[in-house]
């Protein structure tokens, strides 16, 4: 079975809650993919959260870089709206 990185989004302004953001979201991404990305082991890659910054992307988080290229992934817990 290979590795899985799984990564969980809660969305935060200044410390607290987003409001109409999303909370517990999980998706889980196949750890080689990540381990390419960031250019390191898949060990490494599986225990990753998501905050560790991409090297050579002028300080674009693993979670930014995620979204903007459309990684896809499998969808473990869709988590909740904030009011």
């Amino acid at each position: 079975m290979s590795k899985l990185t799984r990564i969980e989004t809660t969305n935060r302004v200044y410390g607290m809650l987003e409001q109409d953001g999303i909370c517990g979201l999980v998706i889980e991404y196949p750890a080689s993919i990540i381990a390419e990305i960031m250019g390191c082991s898949i060990t490494a890659a599986a225990v990753m959260t998501g905050d560790e910054i991409v090297p050579d992307c002028d300080g674009v988080t693993l979670y930014n870089y995620i979204n903007v290229h459309n990684i896809a992934g499998i969808v473990v817990n869709d988590g909740s709206i904030i009011d």
